[in-house]
């Protein structure tokens, strides 16, 4: 498949075979490629794996999958998007803790060997999110170790960054590896899919504002969603059109001045109660 230039957004079909979808939350497949998976031209070989449980970082036993809103909203949002509601895969792993489990490469592996996908998306490289790093790792390694021919597609979730005078990550991306879809005639029901995340719509105890506030709703649902794809896979420097140091910077840099900012936004929210 040759990668066209960012400007000239692709039609389908595109991604032809089998395809995997390693998400780390239920929420993030729906929010990164959501239009793009409803045209697939092969959705029956389509297996997407959420990895984590979606109720925040409590340690225990997982919640009942009849207890756990997550499941039913991801369901839920996969049959609004025409997929297979009963076809996902859950893990149940806490949290922000991904990248300590090791069964999360062994499970991807085996997929990857089982499913023999042509594709399989993973978060972007350089997503703030620890749970999205462990993520991509594990699937490059296992895209990497394939006997069939299997390439990786990187999404973006996180790609607003504030330290970046553009702002916007993907528009770092060189033009080669940057692929850009048409996603304008199936953007209407990516939106309702996401309202299906009720839990996430609204603030909570936790939350001082919801997870997936109108105005990120909109940042997702425009006209084109993009997508790194790199044939065959290549490094950062590469890719990124900005000083590998100086990226590795920004990615230690940005979630923790994010998280200092938000944190003390919440004290002053909770002070206030």
């Amino acid at each position: 498949m040759t990668v066209p230039d960012v400007q000239k957004p692709v039609e389908t079909p595109l991604f032809p075979g089998p395809v995997l979808v390693a998400a780390p939350h239920m929420d993030d497949a729906t929010l990164a490629c959501g239009g793009t998976l409803q045209k697939l031209p092969d959705r029956e070989t389509l297996h997407i794996l959420y990895c984590t449980r979606g109720n925040g970082a409590r340690a225990g036993p997982p919640p009942p999958p009849a207890r756990n809103p997550r499941r039913a909203e991801a369901r839920a949002a996969l049959e609004t998007l025409g997929l297979d509601p009963q076809g996902p895969e859950f893990l149940d792993y806490v949290d922000w803790r991904l990248r300590r489990r090791p069964e999360l490469q062994q499970r991807l592996q085996t997929l990857v060997e089982t499913l023999r996908p042509r594709w399989v998306f993973a978060p972007f490289r350089y997503d703030r999110h620890p749970d999205h790093i462990a993520v991509y790792r594990a699937a490059r390694r296992a895209v990497a170790r394939a006997r069939a021919p299997c390439s990786l597609v990187e999404y973006f979730v996180y790609f607003q960054w504030r330290l970046l005078p553009r702002r916007d990550i993907r528009s770092y991306i060189r033009a080669p590896y940057l692929l850009t879809v048409d996603i304008g005639d199936v953007v209407d029901r990516k939106r309702r899919a996401l309202q299906c995340f009720a839990s996430q719509l609204r603030a909570d105890a936790e939350h001082r504002r919801p997870v997936l506030s109108p105005e990120l709703i909109e940042a997702f649902c425009r006209p084109t969603e993009q997508f790194l794809l790199a044939e065959p896979p290549a490094a950062t420097r590469e890719v990124l059109a900005l000083p590998p140091l100086l990226m590795q910077a920004l990615h230690v840099l940005e979630p923790r001045l994010k998280f200092a900012k938000e944190r003390l936004q919440d004290l002053l929210w909770r002070a206030r109660r």
